[in-house]
């Protein structure tokens, strides 16, 4: 066999295993690590307002309320948020529209997110929101003297 011969030969071969990866990629739903959907990280600016307990007994609390409350639910327990600032607002309210959102995270991230110290304190979220109203949550941060300020926005009554 010739050089010639093995080139083609190994070309067609590299040739065949990349078109079968990428229309098994293409087949689970895109091209992007998280399932299709390449998005940007979100940040929300929030306060935790209720640690386990739901929307409603919240806002039977203080009915006449305009503040943006967000239900998470987690295996371990759910958090009522008010949300006070977002980097992509429109596609937030586009997918969550009503105000329960099911949240995954590594136990002691949103273990994070209940604790006691963080009630009633601004801080930040990091995780990615998905289309099927699932915010994988990654990160959490207390916001600091607006330190968070360049990268939020502040929401729209």
């Amino acid at each position: 066999m010739t050089i010639f011969e093995k080139a083609i030969r190994t070309s067609f071969a590299a040739l065949l295993m990349a078109g079968g990866l990428s229309s098994s990629v293409y087949a689970l739903g895109g091209i992007g690590p998280f399932g299709g959907e390449l998005r940007q990280l979100t940040q929300v600016k929030a306060k935790v307002v209720c640690i386990n307990c739901s929307i409603d007994e919240v806002r039977k609390t203080e009915p006449n309320s305009d503040a943006k409350l967000y239900q998470l639910s987690h295996n371990d327990g759910q958090v009522v948020i008010e949300v006070t600032g977002l980097n992509e607002e429109h596609r937030w309210r586009s997918i969550v529209g009503q105000a329960n959102l099911l949240v995954r995270s590594s136990p002691a991230v949103f273990e994070k997110l209940m604790a006691d110290e963080n009630r009633f304190q601004e801080i930040q979220l990091t995780g990615l929101l998905k289309s099927t109203r699932t915010f994988h949550l990654y990160h959490i941060e207390e916001v600091q003297d607006g330190s968070q300020e360049t990268i939020l926005h502040e929401t729209q009554s």
